[in-house]
């Protein structure tokens, strides 16, 4: 009865092969969406999720999830057939549009403009607009985003749809304090601590701000994390 009532419903599948990174943005923005879909009470669509081997679980009786594994690059026939195909990101290289499958593509930035050399540059582009041309549907986080794929991207007439991430409600969860909270008025910013994040300008800004502490908090395990360290270090040091 189940298999029944599941075929008679159309297939939206979601791209969550970021699921389980939780210390980067596409990472926390797959497990709002896993958790968003599933807890969605729509009696005519069924959920699809494409998820890493290692993260395969139950989310729900609206929602079927799908390995992701090795064989799918080479043969996307191994995919399931779907009406819809979400890629939660630009960074997706796994596809399969088969007939009367339509593609929502959700770009988040053109970061690698100007982080890789010209050459790579231009074959992520190229990417890009191939992906743009299969997609029935082009979203993306802010309307600066959208300028930015209009200065590069031929839509060919398409629209592009700005829809803001969402942010889990934390202000409904049980909060903890953490030990090295000292109690004083703070900023906080969270996220990989990566040099194009120019977390280093916070600790120069934060001498203009003496009665306040700065948390940067995230995945410190990028050599720039330590120049960081280091450079808060000297500001405690000369009492900036």
């Amino acid at each position: 009865m189940m298999e029944k009532e599941i075929q008679r419903k159309k297939k939206v599948l979601i791209d969550l092969t970021n699921y389980g990174s939780l210390t980067a943005g596409f990472g926390q923005i797959a497990a709002n969406y896993a958790t968003a879909f599933s807890s969605m009470p729509i009696e005519d669509l069924h959920f699809v999720y494409l998820l890493r081997q290692k993260y395969m679980q139950e989310f729900g009786p609206n929602v079927t999830s799908v390995p992701v594994r090795r064989i799918n690059k080479f043969f996307p026939f191994t995919l399931p057939k779907v009406d819809v195909w979400h890629a939660v990101n630009q960074q997706r290289k796994l596809l399969r549009i088969a007939g009367g499958t339509k593609f929502i593509f959700t770009i988040h930035d053109f970061n690698f403009l100007t982080e890789k050399k010209p050459w790579k540059a231009k074959m992520y582009l190229r990417r890009m607009q191939n992906k743009v041309n299969k997609a029935s549907v082009v979203t993306t986080i802010s309307h600066y985003v959208a300028d930015v794929i209009r200065q590069h991207i031929d839509l060919k007439g398409k629209e592009i749809r700005v829809i803001y991430n969402g942010v889990e409600r934390i202000d409904m969860l049980e909060g903890t304090q953490p030990s090295f909270a000292t109690g004083r008025p703070f900023f906080f910013t969270i996220g990989q601590i990566r040099r194009k994040k120019n977390f280093h300008l916070l600790v120069d800004v934060m001498r203009h701000f003496p009665e306040y502490d700065l948390y940067i908090c995230g995945d410190a395990h990028f050599a720039y994390a330590e120049e960081v360290r280091n450079a808060a270090d000297r500001a405690v040091g000369t009492g900036r």
